[in-house]
């Protein structure tokens, strides 16, 4: 998302306050795309801006957001220069460039936070941004956000870069859940790792009923898929108290942090409200069913015939990232160059009932493969069987005879 507001702390101003803005005319089709153009042949007239995206339950950051500020302009607002050009070609080489600049700062981001960069639709399978995302040695801990800015045309060219960018490591998430062209139908094409809800369905959810009952829609259907919730533009601690208590793991606004030049930490309100939230159950419904099964690193040299023949009855190795995450399976018989994605992934504290749910909405023939579990952090536990998961349902069915009559 680019946020409407342009204001951010941390060094001077490149974009001013909308209420500052000039009042000129709009510039026409032609008039922005040269000064798109401008941009991404200058070294100065674009800037990275960073804002911190919290962990609700934690009161911590999770991850920042990279955001794009241009100082050629002061009448527009940051997200104006991606809608306004008809030209495909010149849009790839912005969202190239926003995304090169903010994978340089990918260093400074502190450990075990993500970043997400934007992408618009008909950028993806460009040349400018392959070369920079797949030019890059991994994308562990990189979300690529699909903005709501374009229709998507291509679906099966969208999916097959999307399909390359995760080999690398990297998640996707679908920006303005609910809003724009982000409905059900296109999240169930793209199965996005994060879903984040546009702000119109974040306003007022702690005094509507109707808007919190349909924001724990979106949780509920985002956990039978294995996504995550990312509420957007929370402004008030009691919008952050309500998103609390509807489950929701992530926000985004300024009542978290305003964007800023570095990588900063949430607003001492924040953190001082989320401590004082109910803490989330620590009782483990998996850890019973769990199963410690091989892994592998995606560094490792490993010969992995040798693995599976001395492990006969093995089927697939897990194979993990850098941070001990799980990102691939290796079945038995295939070569490191036919890893498959990572399968469903389930975090130990789910309950059985929903990671059942989630197994069912997988093809036929995934349905009731093997699930991975996985601690808080995303770190590697084991993996668990479908025996194991609709055996232990069965096992908690309390079967209620009729009364005879």
């Amino acid at each position: 998302m680019f946020l409407d507001s342009p204001q951010f702390e941390g060094a001077p101003t490149l974009v001013s306050p909308r209420s500052e803005r000039k009042k000129t005319g709009s510039p026409t089709t032609a008039e922005w795309e040269d000064r798109i153009d401008r941009v991404i042949s200058s070294n100065t007239a674009l800037a990275m801006v960073f804002q911190p995206i919290a962990d609700i339950n934690l009161g911590t950051v999770a991850g920042y957001e990279a955001l794009a500020r241009f100082s050629e302009d002061d009448d527009h607002a940051p997200d104006q220069w991606f809608r306004s050009s008809a030209d495909e070609s010149l849009l790839a080489r912005l969202d190239a460039k926003v995304a090169r600049l903010a994978l340089e700062r990918r260093s400074e981001i502190p450990s075990g936070r993500f970043i997400t960069i934007n992408v618009e639709p008909s950028s993806f399978g460009s040349r400018p941004l392959d070369d920079v995302l797949l030019g890059s040695a991994n994308l562990d801990g990189v979300v690529i956000e699909i903005t709501e800015h374009q229709k998507i045309q291509d679906h099966d060219k969208v999916l097959r870069s999307l399909a390359r960018y995760k080999k690398q490591g990297a998640l996707i998430a679908l920006d303005d859940t609910g809003a724009g062209y982000a409905g059900l139908s296109q999240i169930l094409r793209l199965r996005p790792s994060i879903l984040k809800l546009d702000r119109e369905l974040v306003v007022g959810v702690d005094r509507d009923e109707a808007r919190a009952s349909l924001v724990e829609m979106v949780r509920v259907f985002a956990n039978r898929i294995g996504a995550k919730v990312l509420a957007e533009g929370v402004e008030t601690q009691s919008e952050a108290t309500a998103l609390r208590r509807l489950d929701i793991p992530f926000g985004q606004g300024y009542f978290f942090g305003r964007p800023s030049y570095g990588f900063a930490k949430l607003e001492a309100k924040a953190i001082a409200a989320c401590s004082r939230f109910p803490a989330p159950s620590k009782r483990s419904q998996l850890d019973k069913l769990v199963e410690i099964n091989p892994c592998v690193s995606q560094a490792s040299s490993a010969d992995y015939d040798q693995i599976f023949e001395a492990q006969k009855d093995l089927e697939r190795l897990i194979v993990l990232d850098a941070r001990h995450r799980p990102c691939g399976v290796l079945e038995r018989g295939a070569t490191t160059a036919e890893v498959l994605p990572a399968p469903l992934t389930v975090n130990r504290f789910d309950s059985i009932a929903e990671v059942a749910r989630r197994m069912l909405t997988r093809n036929d023939s995934e349905r009731f493969a093997p699930v991975v579990c996985v601690n808080s952090s995303g770190r590697y536990l084991g993996t668990i069987s479908a025996a194991r998961i609709f055996s232990e349902l069965a096992d908690g069915y309390q079967c209620v005879r009729p009364p005879i009559r």
